[in-house]
C-alpha cells in the first residue's frame, strides 16, 4: 500500500509560476510586486483588458490563487463581491438570484463554461492553479454573448494551453487531516507551430474528514479517496488562417463529503398519527412502527445524545449508525474549437461533449438512533402470532441513495468583426442537448424483507402486488428527461468618439423540455389502525402496504401530459411532462472615457431562465413558468496614481416571477373554503422582487514590495409581492402554526391543525422579506509582502474576510438565520532567484472557526403537545449547518523545468 509519503516522492518537488510577483495575470510577470500588471479578460469574446470592459468582473489568474490562497470555489465566492455559495448542494447564487431544486429539469441562474463549453457545475473552476490560466466570475445578465445564456451571471474557466516551448511542472502538497496529493503538466510542440500538446495529471487524498463520528470512530468530510484527475490539450495553427484546440479530460472520486451535522437531539418521544398520506391506519412510506398492544419499543446502540445538540463546541462531531459515501465516475469530457480567420471575419465554432454518473448514499434519519425522527418511534417488537409464532424485532434505521446520470453535447457558432474600425459585430447560434436520469431519494431499510413483497387492499382483501424493483426499497421516485435549448443572439458596438461608446445586444432563446416522472411508495410503518389485523394474525405475518394508489387518480395539472396510472408491470405511477418557453433578451450599454485608464459606463439587460419540472415525488403543481430580471447598472473603473485600480458598480434588479420552491394549498375541494384543501410542496413563481447593490474591487500597489487588494459588497433584496397572483399565501414547512419571530400570518385555515402544536395552521405573506442566501455585507481583503534576498524572494501574504449573517430562505425565521463569520489566512512562498522551485508554507481558517456558508432546518420536537392540550413549545427547531473547513495548514512544494 502506497503511503503519503511514497506519492510525495513519487511526484517530488513541484511548483506553479507564482515566483514572487503578486499579479492577477495568467501570464508571467516581471519581478514588480504591483498588483497592477494588465488583466486580459474575454468576457465580451474579445481579449480585452479588464478595467475596460463594461461589466462587473472578478478575475483570479494562476499567480493570484497561488499567492492568496484561492483554492476552493468558496474562496473563489469570498473575494467576489454579490456571490454566494452553497456548498452542500453546489449551487452559487448571484447578487440574490439563487437555485432553489438540484432537479436537471429546473436550470441553474447562473452558467458555468469551461474551456467555452457549458457545464452544469461549478466543480472545475476549483481545478488547481497548475492547470487553469484564469477564472473569470460576470456578474449580472449574461446572454447576449454567452452560448446558453443565464439570468445571474457565468462563471468561465480557462484551461492552461499547449505552448510552443517545453515547459514542466510537478508538485506535492501534505497537511493536517492526512491531506496529501501531487500533480503535474507537461507541455510543448509535437510539429511545431502546427501542433502542441500539454499532459496533466493530479492525484489528491484525504484520509480524515473534517467531521468526526462519535459512534463509530470514523471521520467524514472532504475526505477523498483516489480523487483523480486527467487531461489532454492539443492546439496548433495549421497555415495563416486555421487554428484548432482540442481537450479529452477524465474525474473521478469515493470519498465522505459531509458538510454539516444537525443540531437537534434524536428522540422526542411520542408517535405522529393520523397518517399524513391520506389513508387512515397505512403502512406509511416511514421507517417507524406503531401501536401493537403488549408492545415496547427497544432503543438500541444509541450514544447518549447527538452531540452537537449538546454543546457548540461539538459543531464538528455527529453520531450515525451509517457512513456517508459519495462516487463520482466514468467523468468525461470532451472539448474543440475550430477557427478560420477569413480576413474581416473570423468563424468560430466550439463543440462539447459531457457525461458522469454520481451517487450518494447517507443516513436515513441522520442519527445513531435505532429510531426513527420522522415520527419518533423506536424499534418494535412484532407481537407473535399463531402464524408468526416468533414475532421479530424491526428496526427503522434505513439509508439513502440519491443518484443522477447526465450526457450532454452542445454546439455554438459565432461571426466575429475583426477590421480595426469604429464599428463592430459578433452574432452567434448555439444550441445544446441534455438526456440525464435522476433519483433524488430512495429510501431502503434492510431490517424489513417485506418490503420486497408488498399488498394492497384490493376490494378490501389484502393482496401482493408488484414485486419491488428495488430491494428494501420504502420511498423511490425518479426521472428521465431530456432538455434542448436553442438560440440566436448577436451584439453590436460604435465608437462615436474616442471617448464614447454605444452597444446594442439581442438574444432570442428557445427551450423545451420532455420528462417521465415515476414514483412508488411502499409503507414500512404499522400505524394503530392496522395494528390490530396485525395483531390478529389477520395477514399471518408482517406485511408492507404499497400506497403509491393514494397518489393516483389527481387531475392533470399544468404541464402534465400524460398520466398513465399505475404501470402493471412495475407498480409505479407515472407521469409525463413537457413544456416550452421562449424570451426576447438583450441589452443596451453606453460608455464613456474621460481619460484613456478610466471608463464609466451603464447598462440596462434582460435576463431569462425558463421553467421547468419539479419531478420525482409527484409534486402538484409540477410545473413552475419562467422568470426574468431588468437589470440597471452603473459603473466607474479606472487606475490613479499609477498604483490603484478600482472597479465600482452599483445595480438596481427588478426581478420577476420568481422560481421558488414553497408549500401551497392545493386541491381544494371547495375553492371558497381553505379547510378543504391540502398542503402540496410545490415550485411556484412568487410575483416580484427587487435587489440593489453597490460593489467594489481595488488594487492597490502601496510600494513595490507592498500589494493590497479589497472586495466589498452591499448587498439588499427584497420580496415586493409575497402572495400569488391568486392570493394565496404560503405555509412554512418548519413553523405550519406562523408561531416563530418574523411570521407574517396571512390566512388562517379552517379545521386545519398543526400536528405538533396542534394550534391552527397559518399561510404567510412573504413581502418584506429578503431572499435567500443574500448577506448584506461581505468584506474580503488581502496583503502581500515581498522581501528580497539574492538567493530568492519570500512573500508574506495575509487573506481576511468577513461576512454578514444571511437566512437560508424567505420565511427569515431563526432557525434559518446562517450566523456572521470571519476567517484568517496566510501563506509564506519562497521563490528562488531562477524561478526554478517554489515552497509554499500555508494556513487557513486559522483561528478554527465555525464559518457556515449555509443552514436549514433540521426537525421539530414533538411529544410536547396534545389535541386536547396544544402547546407552542412544540415550535422547538435545530438547524442544520454546512460548514466551511476548519483549520487547515501545510507544506506544497513546487518545480518547473524547461523554459518558463
Amino acid at each position: 500500500m502506497k503511503t503519503k509519503y511514497d506519492y510525495v516522492r513519487m511526484l517530488a518537488c513541484a511548483g506553479v509560476s507564482l515566483g514572487a510577483t503578486y499579479g492577477v495575470g495568467a501570464q508571467e510577470q516581471e519581478p514588480s510586486r504591483s498588483l497592477l500588471e494588465e488583466v486580459i479578460v474575454t468576457a465580451e469574446r474579445r481579449s480585452e483588458s479588464i478595467l475596460e470592459v463594461p461589466l462587473s468582473i472578478t478575475a483570479y489568474g494562476d499567480t493570484m490563487r497561488e499567492q492568496m490562497g484561492i483554492m476552493s470555489i468558496q474562496d473563489m465566492v469570498n473575494f467576489a463581491p454579490g456571490v454566494s455559495f452553497n456548498m452542500a448542494t453546489d449551487r452559487p447564487s448571484i447578487r440574490g438570484i439563487a437555485r432553489q431544486s438540484n432537479f436537471f429539469s429546473l436550470d441553474s441562474p447562473v452558467a458555468n463554461y469551461f474551456d467555452g463549453v457549458y457545464t452544469s457545475s461549478v466543480q472545475d473552476a476549483q481545478r488547481r492553479p497548475i492547470f487553469v490560466e484564469r477564472t473569470e466570475i460576470l456578474r449580472g445578465p449574461q446572454g447576449a454573448l454567452s452560448g446558453r445564456g443565464s439570468i445571474a451571471g457565468a462563471i468561465n474557466t480557462y484551461s492552461k494551453r499547449p505552448t510552443s516551448e517545453f515547459q514542466a511542472e510537478v508538485g506535492a502538497f501534505t497537511g493536517n487531516y492526512d491531506r496529501y496529493g501531487g500533480e503535474m503538466t507537461v507541455s510543448g510542440p509535437l510539429l511545431g507551430e502546427a501542433m502542441r500538446v500539454r499532459l496533466n495529471g493530479g492525484v489528491y487524498r484525504q484520509d480524515k474528514g473534517y467531521f468526526d463520528n462519535v459512534s463509530s470512530g470514523q471521520t467524514e468530510g472532504d475526505q477523498p479517496n483516489n480523487r483523480q484527475v486527467f487531461d489532454l490539450l492539443i492546439d496548433g495553427a495549421l497555415g495563416d488562417n486555421f487554428e484548432y484546440f482540442l481537450k479529452a479530460s477524465f474525474a473521478d472520486y469515493d470519498e465522505s463529503r459531509r458538510t454539516g451535522v444537525s443540531t437537534s437531539p434524536f428522540y422526542a418521544g411520542n408517535l405522529s398519527a393520523p397518517s399524513p398520506y391520506g389513508i387512515d391506519g397505512a403502512l406509511m412510506p416511514l421507517a417507524a412502527y406503531g401501536l401493537f398492544p403488549g408492545s415496547g419499543g427497544v432503543r438500541l446502540g444509541d450514544v447518549p445524545n447527538n452531540p452537537a445538540f449538546l454543546s457548540e463546541d461539538n459543531y464538528r462531531q455527529f453520531a450515525n449508525d451509517f457512513h456517508s459515501r459519495q462516487k463520482l465516475d466514468d467523468h468525461h469530457n470532451y472539448t474543440a474549437h475550430l477557427t478560420w480567420h477569413t480576413g474581416p471575419v473570423d468563424i468560430k465554432w466550439i463543440g462539447g461533449h459531457q457525461n458522469y454518473l454520481y451517487q450518494q448514499w447517507t443516513d436515513y434519519d441522520s442519527s445513531q438512533s435505532q429510531a426513527s425522527w420522522s415520527n419518533d418511534v423506536l424499534q418494535m417488537r412484532l407481537p407473535a402470532t399463531p402464524a408468526f409464532p416468533t414475532g421479530r424485532l424491526v428496526s427503522p434505521g434505513g439509508t439513502n441513495l440519491y443518484l443522477e446520470q447526465r450526457e450532454w453535447y452542445s454546439n455554438e457558432l459565432t461571426f466575429a468583426s475583426t477590421t480595426d474600425s469604429r464599428f463592430s459585430w459578433i452574432f452567434g447560434l448555439y444550441q445544446s442537448n441534455e438526456d440525464y436520469f435522476q433519483e433524488p431519494s430512495t429510501q431502503s431499510f434492510s431490517g424489513y424483507p417485506e418490503l420486497n413483497n408488498p399488498i394492497r387492499f384490493i376490494g378490501g382483501v389484502p393482496t401482493f402486488v408488484q414485486p419491488n424493483d428495488t430491494p428494501f426499497a420504502s420511498v423511490r421516485g425518479y426521472f428521465n428527461g431530456e432538455t434542448v435549448s436553442r438560440a440566436a443572439y448577436g451584439q453590436i458596438a460604435f465608437d462615436f468618439t474616442d471617448q464614447w461608446k454605444a452597444t446594442l445586444g439581442v438574444r432570442y432563446n428557445e427551450d423545451e423540455k420532455d420528462v417521465r416522472e415515476a414514483f412508488r411508495y411502499i409503507g414500512n410503518n404499522v400505524s394503530a389502525g392496522l395494528a390490530p389485523i396485525l395483531a390478529g394474525g389477520g395477514l399471518g405475518a408482517p406485511r408492507a402496504l404499497d400506497v403509491t394508489p393514494a397518489y393516483d387518480g389527481s387531475p392533470l395539472q399544468p404541464g402534465v401530459v400524460a398520466d398513465h396510472g399505475i404501470d402493471p408491470a412495475d407498480g409505479y405511477r407515472k407521469r409525463d411532462f413537457y413544456g416550452e418557453w421562449d424570451e426576447l433578451t438583450g441589452s443596451v450599454g453606453l460608455d464613456f472615457k474621460p481619460t484613456p485608464n478610466q471608463l464609466i459606463y451603464g447598462r440596462v439587460a434582460r435576463g431569462y431562465r425558463p421553467g421547468g419540472f419539479n419531478a420525482g415525488f409527484n409534486y402538484n403543481p409540477p410545473m413552475v413558468d419562467k422568470e426574468t430580471v431588468n437589470s440597471y447598472e452603473v459603473g466607474w473603473k479606472g487606475t490613479l496614481f499609477d498604483r490603484l485600480q478600482l472597479s465600482t458598480s452599483a445595480f438596481l434588479y427588478d426581478y420577476r416571477d420568481i422560481q421558488l420552491s414553497l408549500p401551497v394549498l392545493g386541491r381544494c375541494s371547495d375553492p371558497n373554503d381553505l379547510s378543504t384543501c391540502t398542503t402540496l410542496n410545490s415550485f411556484i413563481n412568487l410575483p416580484k422582487g427587487e435587489s440593489r447593490g453597490v460593489e467594489i474591487e481595488a488594487n492597490y500597489a502601496i510600494t513595490d514590495n507592498w500589494s493590497m487588494y479589497l472586495s466589498y459588497g452591499w448587498l439588499d433584496t427584497e420580496i415586493k409581492e409575497g402572495v400569488t397572483e391568486e392570493g394565496q399565501g404560503f405555509q412554512n414547512p418548519d413553523d405550519p402554526a406562523g408561531l416563530l419571530p418574523n411570521a407574517n400570518r396571512y390566512q388562517q385555515i379552517p379545521n386545519q391543525l398543526d400536528t405538533y402544536t396542534y394550534l391552527p395552521r397559518w399561510t404567510q405573506d412573504l413581502s418584506g422579506n429578503s431572499l435567500a442566501n443574500s448577506p448584506e455585507h461581505r468584506v474580503a481583503v488581502n496583503t502581500a509582502y515581498t522581501f528580497e534576498f539574492a538567493p530568492g524572494n519570500l512573500t508574506a501574504s495575509l487573506s481576511y474576510v468577513w461576512r454578514a449573517e444571511q437566512y437560508s430562505d424567505v420565511f427569515e425565521t431563526e432557525p434559518a438565520i446562517v450566523p456572521d463569520f470571519f476567517t484568517l489566512g496566510a501563506r509564506l512562498l519562497w521563490t528562488d532567484a531562477s524561478d526554478r522551485y517554489t515552497v509554499i508554507l500555508y494556513g487557513s481558517n486559522l483561528t478554527d472557526e465555525n464559518a457556515a456558508d449555509s443552514a436549514g432546518t433540521d426537525r421539530r420536537r414533538t411529544g410536547l403537545a396534545t389535541p386536547t392540550a396544544p402547546s407552542s413549545l412544540g415550535q422547538a427547531f435545530f438547524p442544520t449547518y454546512n460548514w466551511q473547513p476548519p483549520r487547515e495548514y501545510g507544506i506544497e512544494l513546487q518545480y518547473r523545468f524547461g523554459s518558463h
